[in-house]
Order: C-alpha cells, then structure tokens, then sequence
C-alpha cells in the first residue's frame, strides 16, 4: 500500500499540480506568437464606425436662422452640460439625442425619418446636411454617438463600462474593468459584435502582441467581452510558494490518513 502511495498515487497527484499552475506565459500579455499563442497575420487598420440600430446620436444645428435652430436643437446647451451630452452622462441626456430605430432611422424635426444605420459619422453628416437643405439656407452640424458602452462578463470583472473616446484598445477598454484576474483564460476570450445586422461570436487570444493587427484590438459600442475561467481554478496555486504550500499540506494529510488505516501489529 505504501509503495502504492509513494510511487504511483503521490506522483501521478503532484504532476497533475505541477501542470496546473499558472504560468507568466498564462498571464503576460504582447507575446511573441506561437506554443499556443495565436497569430494575426492580416494587417487591419482603424475603419471608422458604422452606425447601427439602437444608437444615439447627439445632434446639434447651428444658423443664423434662431427660431429654427431652437426647434432643431430643442434648447440652449452651452459649456460642461453639451459635454456630459456627448459622454451620455446627463440625467436630460434623452433630451437632446435621436434613437436609430429597428428600422434604421432616427425621427428628426422639420425633417421626418433619415435612414443613417451603415453609414459613417461623416457620411450621417451629409446624409442630415442634405434634407436640412430644403428648410434651411446657411447652417452646420455637429453630430456625435453618445451613450457608447461595453460590457464585460468574467470571473472578476462584470459590468457595463463607458467609450469614452472614438478609438478606444482592448487594452484600455480591460483597464477600465481593473485588468483581468489570474485564472482568467485570456487565451478564449469571446467577443459578441454586431456586424451588419447579425449578431456574431468570434474568440481570440488576448496575449498575442499580433492582437494590434486584429479586429479585436478596438472595442465598439454594444461589443460584450465573455471571458472565461481557467481550469486551472480548480486548485487555486498562482505561484511557487502556493504550490509548495500545497503540496506539503497534501503530502501530510495522505501520510496521516494512511497511518491511520494501517492495521496495527
């Protein structure tokens, strides 16, 4: 029995925690690609955002034209409370933005419906620009996506966090939730992303430094970031002195439950 629990038993329990450590390669990210970490061969570059159901957009029209520019802009905004608007933070914020609909198209006065989902901002501009044309004669427009979250669902980190700029990393996005934990699997994160019209699930691997030349490496409006938990949780070691806390705590628990049942002489 005792050679039992020496050479087989106790070795085959020990490799199994040695392999369920977590490791700085586990961890660490920018990693050169490669023994397991994922490559992202095609260059991507930053595209501009394209509008999509269940945005809101902050418009705002500025004319000589006063009486019209009342009606359009729905009240005077000035200073610090035009900038909690575009963040989305005021308390009036549905005040003074236009929801795109199920069908694509935000309800704006004087105009009536403008289809703007697939379009750019720039391209929302001239779209807007193009049927104020008919009532007013000089004008600009200011127009911005407020409102802008994503999401994050993990072991340590669930919630709802807000864009707070037009090109934001998943680096910066993940230190706004505080970093991921130890036993998250950053190898399997999973992103659901909207993409023209349907909903799509894609898993990359966050430790790659090829990540920059991914479409992972910004985070859009209404993107969830699912990540997963590691097995490896199961045993609860992140580090050499919790290994070898462990190990010699087992060690004497197995020793002393086979005294135990060693029937005596």
């Amino acid at each position: 029995m005792q050679k039992l629990l020496n050479y087989i038993i106790l070795p085959a329990f020990f490799a199994a925690i040695m392999g369920s450590c977590i490791t700085a390669r586990d961890i660490n990210y920018m990693q050169p690609a490669g023994g397991g970490i994922s490559a992202y061969v095609d260059s991507l570059s930053f595209s501009d955002y394209k509008l999509k159901r269940g945005d809101y957009l902050y418009i705002k029209v500025y004319s000589i034209d006063e009486n019209l520019t009342e009606i359009l802009n729905g009240a005077a905004v000035v200073g610090d409370v035009t900038q909690s608007l575009r963040v989305g933070e005021s308390p009036v914020a549905d005040l003074f933005v236009y929801l795109i609909d199920r069908q694509g198209n935000i309800d704006f006065p004087l105009t009536g419906k403008i289809r703007l989902t697939g379009k750019t901002l720039r391209e929302a501009n001239r779209e807007i620009e193009k049927k104020l044309a008919n009532v007013l004669s000089e004008f600009s427009i200011d127009i911005q996506i407020v409102k802008k979250y994503f999401s994050v669902i993990g072991q340590d980190k669930s919630g709802r966090f807000p864009i707070t700029k037009e090109k934001m990393t998943i680096f910066e996005a993940l230190a706004m939730t505080g970093d991921l934990g130890n036993y998250s699997d950053r190898s399997k994160i999973q992103l659901i992303r909207e993409i023209d019209g349907k909903t799509l699930i894609k898993t990359f691997d966050i430790r790659s430094v090829d990540i920059i030349n991914s479409e992972f490496y910004y985070v859009e409006p209404n993107d969830i970031l699912y990540v997963p938990t590691m097995r490896n949780e199961f045993f609860g070691i992140s580090n050499l002195t919790g290994l070898i806390s462990f190990v010699l705590t087992t060690y004497s628990f197995g020793f002393w439950v086979y005294k135990l049942a060693k029937p005596t002489q």
